[in-house]
């Protein structure tokens, strides 16, 4: 798959465009598409035609076989004078942003040395952020790549199911934090293993500042909503899914309402989004779902890209920012793999997160949805 992801880069390049990443200590997320995982300060060259590695020697048994060039560096000076005179690139792409976070990880330092390492090949054309590479990049799924996702969304939901079967009243958050923990057996998980899974129990759920909390003592009552936000990765890919449950053998007509309506919401979303289609319009039409039932609003983005991290650089279902770049106004297309989650932010409140890949015909969901409320009895 390394070699696919990197031809896949590769004819992303134009004529005289060369893309530069530069790194140490595996500071690059980026590279891991292509199998490199660099200790020592390391150079990659890709161009439409040729790709180039350089390492200090510790790495060199590290690197792939599907690279035009692997070299052994003593001086990096040289050899990087060598690469840009053989590749006379009109246009360089690095790894920064001022507008992205998630795509800006050369950091400043580094971004100089490149600069001056530049200079010195006497290289006399444009430097440009390389983010929307990093989106098609990112965002453009090998078959491979969604396998792999829908696999760890399969396991995430089927853990949630168990743990969910063998939650009882009078568990606090904490407990039923290391219950997932116990039925996941030896993972690896999405996010930090402190926040995940996140449990919110009751009138916790109300604050969108606890949606990323540690769990806490509060206890399961008759009458509660209890939530999870969890996660797992599957051979390097992550997911990321939410599911809920009611305390009680019979549900109150408005908890039901409350469920109905976000699955509702994620239908609306997942119902809009087509290849080309901007990302915005699918958070539009979910926030409307929830505003036509009197619902408040929730303060973040409907869904957010996923792949080899739980949040990945890509489009973003979040609202339209008129002025400025804002990656909800990107569009989506086929490959892309992207989570949809609503939340009703109120005491006993719900959310949902399902993990989804846009097709040519629409989204398609990859793992068992949940269109019915879990029953804690």
């Amino acid at each position: 798959m390394f070699s696919d992801k990197l031809k896949q880069a590769q004819r992303l390049l134009k004529k005289g465009e060369v893309w530069i990443m530069h790194t140490a200590e595996d500071r690059d997320p980026f590279l891991h598409f292509f199998g490199l995982n660099f200790v020592g300060p390391g150079v990659l060259f890709i161009s439409r035609n040729w790709t180039s590695v350089l390492v200090v020697g510790i790495d060199r048994a590290n690197v792939p076989n599907i690279f035009d060039d692997i070299r052994v560096y003593k001086k990096v000076e040289d050899d990087f004078r060598n690469i840009i005179a053989k590749l006379k690139p009109t246009k360089v792409y690095l790894n920064f942003s001022e507008l992205d976070k998630d795509v800006d990880v050369l950091g400043h330092g580094s971004f100089l040395s490149l600069r001056k390492l530049l200079r010195k090949s006497k290289f006399k054309g444009a430097v440009e952020s390389a983010r929307f590479l990093i989106y098609d990049l990112v965002g453009n799924n090998l078959p491979e790549e969604i396998r792999r996702v829908r696999r760890a969304a399969e396991m995430s939901h089927k853990i949630l199911m168990k743990t969910f079967s063998n939650v009882k009243v009078g568990m606090s958050e904490i407990d039923i934090y290391n219950l997932v923990r116990k039925i996941s057996g030896d993972v690896e998980y999405s996010w930090s293993e402190e926040f995940c899974p996140i449990v919110l129990i009751g009138k916790r759920i109300g604050k969108t500042a606890n949606a990323h909390s540690r769990p806490t003592s509060v206890k399961l009552k008759k009458g509660d909503v209890v939530y999870i936000d969890f996660g797992i990765k599957y051979k390097g890919y992550s997911s990321d899914i939410q599911r809920v449950a009611y305390v009680g053998s019979e549900v109150p007509d408005e908890i039901q309402k409350r469920f109905d309506t976000i699955v509702a919401s994620i239908d609306a979303a997942a119902s809009i989004l087509k290849p080309g289609v901007k990302a915005y319009l699918a958070d539009e039409a979910a926030r409307k779902v929830l505003k036509d039932a009197s619902y408040p609003d929730y303060e973040h983005s409907t869904g957010h890209p996923l792949g080899r991290t739980s949040h990945a650089p890509g489009p973003s279902l979040s609202v339209r920012v008129k002025k400025g770049f804002s990656r909800s106004e990107l569009p989506m297309r086929e490959g892309y793999i992207f989570t949809i989650e609503p939340r009703i932010t109120l005491p006993n409140g719900v959310s949902i997160e399902e993990d989804v890949v846009m097709t040519r015909n629409g989204v398609e969901f990859l793992s068992p949805r949940q269109t019915k409320l879990i029953l804690i009895k």
